[in-house]
Order: structure tokens, then sequence, then C-alpha cells
């Protein structure tokens, strides 16, 4: 049988102002979703919310304001994605391939470390499940309200993994590239081996 066509998986990809996101069952894009908002400062190349950080500079002209209003928007658009994807992100998945390069890409993804000790509290090196889930029910029930947006997804899960090729951009064609590169065997002849017959 195939594993693949039976798998759920999700492709997440957030990078420059932009996200991407699908999740499939098999070859069946089952939900999708992108984003994209003005945060790139011209000609820098370097997010408002780097430049700040590093400049130490409040946003003071009207791009500068205008960008760190939109990283702060699409900081809740994804939440908000990932709050309404959170049966299939936090349960239905098998795998999660992600590609979020940067401290506030992986911060939009897993929170903070008090929401992840929240969300999935520890008790002797170990995740205690059953606490994990009343609070992830909990939360559940509070992200009906379109404004709360809580679920984060498990820094330490096991399915979570790194987009293994190179993404060429952030758009749902590039989702479905990768897709296709995960979910397809790629057999090549070795050339260096000796052949006795």
């Amino acid at each position: 049988t195939d594993i693949s066509s039976k798998w759920i998986w999700a492709i997440l990809i957030i990078h420059g102002g932009k996200f991407a996101g699908a999740i499939y069952h098999g070859n069946k894009m089952i939900l999708h979703k992108t984003l994209r908002r003005y945060v790139i400062r011209k000609g820098q190349g370097k997010r408002q919310v780097n430049h700040l950080s590093t400049s130490g500079v409040k946003a003071g002209s009207a791009g500068g304001y205008k960008r760190s209003w939109n990283e702060k928007k699409l900081l809740e658009e994804i939440r908000e994605i990932l709050s309404l994807w959170m049966d299939e992100l936090s349960v239905k998945c098998d795998k999660i391939f992600i590609h979020a390069p940067g401290i506030y890409n992986q911060m939009t993804l897993y929170g903070n470390a008090d929401e992840q000790s929240y969300l999935y509290p520890q008790q002797n090196g170990r995740m205690d499940e059953d606490l994990s889930e009343e609070r992830l029910r909990t939360i559940k029930n509070k992200n009906k309200n379109k404004n709360t947006n809580l679920y984060r997804l498990y820094k330490k899960d096991e399915r979570i993994t790194q987009i293994p090729i190179t993404t060429h951009g952030v758009t749902l064609k590039e989702c479905e590239r990768v897709h296709y590169w995960l979910s397809t065997s790629w057999l090549g002849l070795n050339k260096n081996t000796d052949n006795d017959d």
C-alpha cells in the first residue's frame, strides 16, 4: 500500500511577510491559505521588526508605521489560520513540514516559552498529555471567538520536520511543489558500483 496516500500532512511556509500553508490527505489538498503583507524595508531587504530590534529606534516614518502595523496583522492572521486548522495540526496530521527561518517566524508558529509551557506542560521531563489535552480543549472553545487565537504548535512535536529541500517562494504553487517532491520516490543508478557480470 502507498503510505503517502493515507497520510494527512501539512506544509507551512513563512518568510518575508508572506505565509503559504496547505494540508493534504494523500495527494488531495483539503485546506489551503496564503497571506502577504508589506513588511520588508525597500532597498534594505530587512523586515521592519528586525530593523527596529537592531537599530533601537521606533517606527518614525509613515512607511515604518505601516510595516510595523502589517507585522502585527500578519502575526494575527497566521495564528487565526493555525487556530482554524487546530484539529488537523494538533491531532490528525501525520507529518507537519515547516519552513520558517528567523526568530520572529518561529515565534509566530510556536509562541513564547510561557505559551509553550501552558499548552504543553512538562512533568518529570515529559509532557503531561492529559493536562495538555484539557488545555487544548479549553482554547479550542475560546478560539470560536474570531479575535482569540491561542493555539500554538508544540515545539518538540516529533511530527514537525523542516522542509528538506530549498523553497523558492511563499506561494500555494510552492506548497504544491514541495508536496510533490516529498511524496515522490526518486530512484537512480549508481554508476560507481562494480559490475561483476
